[in-house]
């Protein structure tokens, strides 16, 4: 009767070891990267499966303050696994004739359509994620789909025109986009 006491003592500690010596699955985190047309970007994540997550956070792209919302699927769970990620985002109006110019995009010192430069984004990714449980490291790559308003066109124009013309642009223009685009960044889960 002892040996058996002994035995089931010992038996149920070891299950009650092996229980918390298991990490407790890490759902809120937060992710860090940089690409285009994301800018950078700070962001909450949450986990409510092991295989999905979504974040929410902010972001600049030199130019404006903006925010980004989106999801990743990890195909495979293990530590190397291939992604799908779908995020939506939106940058606020800036000048960004500063920054253009600072990149050596432009020549010109005030150009009036950069004066008022913000978009729309949505990204479509294919990624590799290296790490899962606690932190990870990734590359995502594949199209974004922007959208913008082309503020200033009058002025554009003026500027380009002759003398003996006179052009008067009465509404803003939108401009659409689908371009190649990528990212890489880490998640780090506490």
């Amino acid at each position: 009767m002892g040996r058996r006491l002994g035995l089931c003592l010992s038996f149920c500690t070891a299950l009650a070891s092996a229980g918390t010596a298991q990490a407790s699955p890490r759902n809120m985190g937060v992710m860090v990267d940089a690409g285009v047309p994301d800018g950078f970007n700070g962001s909450f994540v949450y986990r409510p499966v092991p295989r999905i997550n979504v974040h929410a956070g902010l972001g600049t792209n030199l130019v404006s303050m903006g925010l980004r919302a989106g999801a990743s699927l990890y195909v495979l769970p293990t530590h190397v696994t291939p992604s799908v990620n779908i995020e939506a985002g939106h940058y606020f109006s800036g000048n960004a004739n500063n920054t253009a110019n600072r990149l050596g995009l432009a020549s010109d010192s005030d150009s009036p359509i950069l004066r008022e430069f913000g978009y729309d984004y949505v990204n479509f990714h294919l990624g590799v994620d290296v790490g899962r449980e606690r932190f990870s490291f990734y590359f995502h790559a594949g199209f974004s789909a922007l959208r913008g308003t082309l503020h200033n066109l009058d002025e554009v124009v003026a500027e380009d025109a002759n003398e003996d013309l006179t052009f008067r642009v009465g509404e803003d223009a939108t401009a659409s986009a689908w371009t190649p685009s990528g990212r890489f960044g880490f998640l780090y889960y506490f």
